[in-house]
């Protein structure tokens, strides 16, 4: 209780003197109906196993023992078939596959949805993840996503129901970037501070895929699912990568039986 109180002191000792605002520190402490909907929406897609070895979907390859997944399943696959995503890893393909359950739009791997071109489809799998922040940038608007001003704001509306991606686009042609899912979560009086250094929880495909708190060797915060790309994550003021949420607020109840 007392470290509960300490926690309400000092967001409001910073709201007063201008360094936060409103808006963005104030998380919602635990996730609404919907917001744990997401999350268990989210769950069904069997991204990561709690054996921090075993991945049951999308799960990641190597160069020298490549895995292709059908980017709608995750299921592992033959290189084949024009719906196999590359051998290394698969974020952008988990995020599409999630997208295209729920009805949300997202620029997505080759192969049309049903086979039938709905304008979305990415003329490569090829460093995806870049591409899909950079049509998030540019049409993003006009199929209902916005930008979020911070992770405050991303971890809020996460936790509201509404469908959040954490993307980095790599500066590099020759590097991919990354994609990952904002988890709902429910938070501690200590929350700030540990999300001020790492971050959401989130869901990933990925060289370790990852979903929320399963993985008790590499928990899936920001900070943790996008190590791999310096600056893209410091803290909570100093990051490269970016939010954005898809603006329809999703009754996820409609999809935990699919």
């Amino acid at each position: 209780m007392k470290k509960k109180l300490f926690c309400i002191l000092m967001i409001v000792a910073l709201l007063m003197s201008g360094m936060v605002s409103a808006d963005t520190a104030v998380l919602p402490l635990v996730a609404n109906d919907n917001g744990m909907q997401l999350f268990n929406f989210l769950k069904t897609f069997n991204v990561d196993s709690k054996n921090s070895s075993v991945y049951i979907n999308w799960a990641p390859g190597t160069k020298n023992s490549p895995n292709y997944v059908n980017w709608e399943t995750g299921a592992t696959c033959s290189k084949t078939p024009p719906y196999a995503l590359d051998g290394l890893t698969h974020c952008s393909g988990y995020v599409s596959a999630v997208c295209n359950v729920a009805g949300i739009p997202m620029l997505h791997p080759p192969l049309p949805v049903n086979n039938v071109d709905d304008g979305m489809t990415a003329a490569s799998d090829v460093h995806l993840a870049t591409a899909q922040g950079k049509w998030l940038v540019n049409h993003g608007l006009a199929h209902n996503w916005q930008k979020a001003a911070d992770p405050y704001q991303a971890q809020s509306l996460a936790n509201k129901g509404y469908f959040v991606v954490a993307v980095y686009e790599s500066p590099d042609a020759t590097k991919p970037g990354h994609i990952a899912i904002i988890l709902p979560n429910a938070y501690t009086a200590d929350a700030l501070s540990a999300f001020s250094t790492q971050g959401p929880l989130e869901t990933q495909a990925g060289s370790r895929n990852l979903f929320g708190l399963n993985d008790s060797v590499l928990p899936g915060y920001i900070a943790n699912g996008f190590s791999a790309h310096p600056g893209a994550w410091t803290n909570a003021t100093s990051y490269a990568l970016q939010f954005h949420y898809y603006t329809v607020n999703v009754n996820w109840q409609n999809y935990l039986n699919r």
